[in-house]
């Protein structure tokens, strides 16, 4: 996967859902959106690839790699959300929250 990667730009999209239940489980109202961020990744040289993946951290990941960590040494830039690379687009989540109106207000 990394060495797919390595060198080019790929989307990574992240898909969030929120839902407001009452006490008894009813469902009052619910939101849902997408974002997606453009990550381009340096070359990957094979010294580079062997330290990555002596680290471990690739395992479980979706694309092999996590920007929050040492896969962050192999990211050139990111183009969009840092979290929705990571996995939970606070922006969005925070405007989903406020569309459910369940109390919370994106103060931000």
């Amino acid at each position: 996967m990394l060495n797919e990667l390595s060198g080019r730009t790929h989307q990574v999209h992240t898909a969030v859902a929120v839902v407001h239940l009452a006490h008894d489980g009813t469902m009052l109202s619910q939101a849902h959106g997408l974002d997606s961020a453009g990550v381009s990744m340096l070359e990957i040289t094979p010294e580079k690839m062997e330290w990555y993946l002596s680290t471990g951290e690739s395992m479980g990941k979706a694309g092999s790699y996590a920007v929050q960590g040492d896969g962050g040494a192999l990211v050139e830039r990111v183009e969009g959300s840092l979290t929705t690379v990571i996995g939970l687009p606070l922006d969005l989540l925070a405007n989903l929250l406020a569309q459910v109106d369940c109390g919370w207000k994106n103060e931000a």
